[in-house]
C-alpha cells in the first residue's frame, strides 16, 4: 500500500464523510496539517484523482473524468480504493 504524506491524509481526511468541494477541504487541511497554499491542495488532489483515489464532480454533479478546467467549483470523494488506502494510512496518523 502506498503511504500518504500528512498533507496528502488530511485531504483525503476531510472528504471521510462525503463530497467535498475546496471550501470544506482548505480549513481542514489548516486545522490539522496547518497553513496550505491551495495551490498545494490543488496539486494533491490532481495526483490522488490521476492515481484513481478520488472521484470529481462538477458543481452540476455530473462525474467528470479528467481534471477540471476550474476546480475551484468542483466537488471531490474519496473512491472506494481511496477509502482503502486513507483507512491503511490511519494507522500511521493516529
Amino acid at each position: 500500500m502506498v503511504d500518504l504524506d500528512p498533507l496528502a491524509f488530511c485531504i483525503m481526511n476531510a472528504m471521510a464523510d462525503d463530497w467535498e468541494s475546496i471550501n470544506q477541504i482548505e480549513p481542514q487541511v489548516t486545522r490539522f496539517f496547518g497553513p496550505a497554499e491551495r495551490r498545494d491542495i490543488f496539486s494533491v488532489l490532481r495526483h490522488i484523482h490521476e492515481s484513481k483515489y478520488i472521484a470529481i464532480r462538477s458543481e452540476e454533479g455530473h462525474e467528470l473524468a479528467e481534471w477540471p478546467g476550474c476546480p475551484e467549483t468542483a466537488w471531490f470523494c474519496m473512491t472506494d480504493l481511496g477509502r482503502r488506502l486513507w483507512a491503511e494510512n490511519g494507522r500511521k496518523y493516529e
